[in-house]
């Protein structure tokens, strides 16, 4: 059997029968990844870079973005540039070795990912909701923790869950280690991601809201509705608005694979691995896309970005007079 006609191999367990995909969504899979990669390696790279040249831009919210656009520049190195030529070679050529190191780290990188994100919802949701005391927790120590918590905690769960005895079982195809894991810590772990993330923003729409009720009637004349509540800026607003895409990008970049594979499987239709491969390029868009939204929600990633990006200098003078750390629109 040629090397195109192998690549079934590993989902056999997961669709009934032989389940070969067309060459056509190999090739067209594989070359969304080659874009991605480079996208997010491009777009990440210049976002760390300005990070680390502007120090007015290392607030405590950039700083957690710092380390999820680390993670972003990992997963193309490391993990889609390698499922790309998967799908492009119509077999994984790197050994089993790279092969665990490659599922492992996604789960990590995901896991990761999604617990800094939740660290930003819980940041904003304080700095919001409770102003009055938000200098109690944004300091370094809070920080380093929040930063230890996201990239320890994944990193020591998922080693131990994916490096004990049978926990992959490889073949040879596109995907060639299939897992002999649990997913229920993986599912417990993603549902308090969500829950804490969801319900952080929610309370600081309400909030707003709420904000937003007691001006209207303050201007109207009712004295009874005035408050000494701090109301959110249309700054603040906007960048909120780009956080929770950033979160929902990664959630609704994950969520189609595993969720696609299971409908299929529960059919008993092969062909469903077509759709699965088509959908996996899914996972990696918020890599890609994060950086532009930093862009959008402040303007002083805005203009630091076009600074390197012309070729000006960057230590010569400010991007912004403004203290990005004084202001809570800072993203």
């Amino acid at each position: 059997m040629s090397n195109s006609m192998s690549t079934n191999v590993s989902y056999e367990d997961t669709f009934s029968g032989p389940a070969i995909p067309p060459g056509w969504v190999l090739t067209v899979t594989g070359l969304v990844e080659v874009f991605l990669t480079a996208s997010a390696i491009l777009g990440n790279l210049l976002f760390v870079t300005v990070f680390c040249l502007q120090k007015k831009l290392r607030t405590t919210i950039n700083t957690m973005l710092f380390n999820l656009s680390i993670t972003d520049l990992i997963s193309p190195i490391l993990v889609s540039s390698l499922t790309g030529d998967g799908f492009l070679k119509r077999l994984w050529r790197f050994g089993y070795s790279l092969c665990v190191i490659n599922k492992v780290l996604h789960r990590i990188l995901l896991e990761t990912s999604l617990w800094l994100t939740t660290c930003v919802a819980i940041n904003r949701y304080i700095c919001i909701v409770h102003h009055e005391k938000y200098h109690r927790f944004s300091n370094r120590k809070t920080l380093s923790f929040a930063l230890m918590f996201s990239w320890c905690f994944p990193v020591a769960t998922q080693v131990y869950l994916h490096t004990r005895p049978n926990a992959f079982r490889y073949v040879e195809g596109i995907f060639p280690c299939v897992l002999n894991v649990s997913g229920v810590f993986t599912l417990a772990s993603l549902t308090v991601q969500i829950v804490l993330t969801v319900y952080s923003y929610l309370a600081v729409f309400l909030f707003i809201r709420r904000s937003r009720n007691r001006v209207q009637a303050h201007s109207a004349g009712d004295d009874t509705s005035t408050n000494n509540s701090k109301t959110p800026s249309l700054q603040e607003i906007r960048t909120l608005k780009v956080l929770m895409a950033v979160f929902l990008l990664i959630i609704f970049g994950y969520i189609p694979v595993p969720l696609v594979g299971s409908i299929f499987k529960a059919l008993g239709r092969p062909e469903g691995l077509a759709f699965l491969i088509l959908l996996h390029p899914a996972i990696h868009i918020g890599g890609a896309v994060n950086p532009i939204l930093y862009g959008i929600s402040n303007r002083n990633v805005r203009e630091s970005y076009r600074q390197i990006l012309t070729g000006q200098k960057i230590f010569g003078r400010p991007c912004c007079g403004v203290n990005a750390e004084s202001q809570v629109s800072a993203i």
